[in-house]
């Protein structure tokens, strides 16, 4: 016989909230399935020297480099 205990936190978060934060923590950026740029948060457009509006329609490959790294 096999018992599984799954633990769960105690602590309450608002999904809404959470998401939020990690939002303001990391630089995140969408792309189509061709490449293109749906939507970027202040993080990663301010990383690669953009204003937030100018990421959508962007493609993946301007973000690359032609050096290897």
């Amino acid at each position: 016989m096999q018992i599984r205990m799954e633990k769960k936190s105690t602590q309450v978060f608002e999904q809404d909230a959470v998401l939020a934060a990690i939002e303001r923590s990391l630089a995140m950026i969408e792309f189509d399935p061709d490449g293109k740029v749906l939507w970027a948060n202040e993080n990663f457009a301010e990383t690669m020297d953009y204003r937030v509006e100018e990421m959508p329609g962007l493609l993946h490959k301007q973000f690359c480099t032609a050096e290897p790294i």
